[in-house]
């Protein structure tokens, strides 16, 4: 017997609507609270009530309800209430406004990697937590997730397969079998459980997400039908996501991951080295930037120009570290010039222009241009190790040397080669 529209439930406090769905085993109603609230009832279907196994069949819909209202997750459908209409064990759920995952794909066609990949870590994250209730749920299927109306969530339903389990252990379960989704140890009644037995689903999931094909059947696996890599049918998924989904769909349940934390951690990008525990300092780099400004506090110090200026030069220096290009040495010796004044700031232009010239023709100082591109590799590198403050100081300070050491080489120069 199924229930017509206007149909009351428990005196009126639900009303029948219309039927949502039939499964083999059950049949689910969208109702109307008596406070105009839609919800969904479910309860075993006519062949259920017509069969000799009636009464266990109503007690397995029991447990199913009772284990559902165990699992508490926003992606995971919700239990309301639970009573007896008549003979009949009730289950009321949220009604969840939307289309199966199945339905979605097969009017779109297959998912963006980025979208499946949404998607199935929420079912992960969802099938975690039935899995910490000590429950698996059996029956993982694009079917068998909803997609809520004008919104990115995906909802596990219909826990109708779900047992209890002990990891790896064998027991005697109902054989569940939904063709492509279901793993190899699932077609035998008695065989080891485990949470990898809805790692298997979840990945064939996954799957059809991004190929659109339902995977060969396990058992047509076993007797040699290939499982054709994801990749071959989708060239646009990554080869992260091809491995991810071949290790879940494992036949041998010791060769996929044995649990969905696992699972999920092969779908994740690999995370970037951490570079900064090496320290990686581009010395060769900024010894040819080093030189020119070795050159250039040489020059500083013969056209006899104050030794502030040395300081005044480094602080332009450090917009050469911001800067990293030709542009740079430019700017000091403008800068130099204009923090001068009369002749020396002729004499300061011309040193700066000289220090520049003589980089360029000289191979010892190496090219302006090839220093500036020194400088800015050095800069990339240093930054790869350090903070962006550390690699201005790291700079900064290579430059103050430089002109440091100019400035002194004159001075030692005219210790030996004293002015007469």
């Amino acid at each position: 017997m199924e229930w017509v529209e206007g149909k009351r439930l428990q005196g009126g406090q639900y009303i029948i609507e219309k039927v949502l769905g039939r499964g083999g085993f059950g049949i689910t109603y969208l109702a109307r609270t008596s406070s105009r609230q839609l919800v969904a009832i479910k309860t075993v279907n006519k062949m259920v009530q017509d069969s000799i196994d009636f009464a266990r069949c109503q007690k397995e819909f029991e447990n199913e309800a009772r284990r559902l209202q165990q699992c508490k997750h926003p992606h995971i459908v919700s239990v309301h209430d639970l009573f007896l209409e008549g003979l009949l064990w009730c289950m009321v759920m949220e009604y969840i406004s939307g289309e199966t995952l199945a339905s979605y794909v097969d009017k779109q066609g297959v998912l963006s990697e980025a979208d499946a990949l949404h998607y199935i870590r929420q079912i992960g994250e969802a099938l975690i937590e039935v899995h910490k209730n000590g429950l698996l749920h059996r029956d993982v299927k694009p079917r068998n997730i909803m997609l809520r109306s004008n919104s990115s969530e995906a909802v596990l339903i219909d826990f109708g397969a779900a047992r209890e389990f002990t990891h790896n252990h064998t027991q005697t379960h109902t054989e569940v079998v939904s063709q492509g989704f279901a793993p190899y140890e699932q077609h035998f009644k008695r065989h080891k459980r485990g949470k990898y037995s809805d790692v298997y689903a979840t990945a064939a999931t996954l799957y059809f997400m991004v190929t659109k094909k339902v995977p060969p059947n396990a058992l047509e696996r076993k007797e040699g039908e290939r499982l054709v890599p994801p990749k071959q049918l989708n060239r646009r998924i990554s080869n992260r996501v091809n491995e991810a989904i071949l290790q879940g769909m494992s036949l041998e349940a010791s060769d996929r991951p044995q649990s969905m934390q696992e699972w999920l951690k092969l779908l994740e990008p690999p995370s970037e080295p951490d570079t900064r525990s090496t320290r990686i300092i581009p010395w060769k780099s900024l010894i040819t930037v080093f030189i020119p400004y070795v050159v250039i506090g040489l020059l500083l110090a013969y056209n006899s120009a104050p030794l502030w200026v040395l300081a005044v030069s480094g602080y332009v220096a450090m917009g050469v570290a911001v800067a990293g290009a030709v542009s740079g040495y430019v700017a000091m010796g403008v800068a130099v010039a204009v923090a001068m004044g009369g002749a020396v700031a002729v004499a300061m232009a011309v040193a700066m222009g000289g220090a520049v010239a003589n980089a360029v023709v000289t191979a010892v100082a190496g090219a302006v241009v090839g220093a500036s591109r020194d400088l800015a590799e050095a800069r990339k590198r240093l930054l790869k190790s350090f903070s962006r403050f550390h690699t201005f100081l790291i700079l900064a300070a290579t430059f103050e040397l430089g002109l440091g050491v100019g400035w002194l080489g004159w001075l030692v120069y005219l210790m030996i080669f004293p002015k007469r």
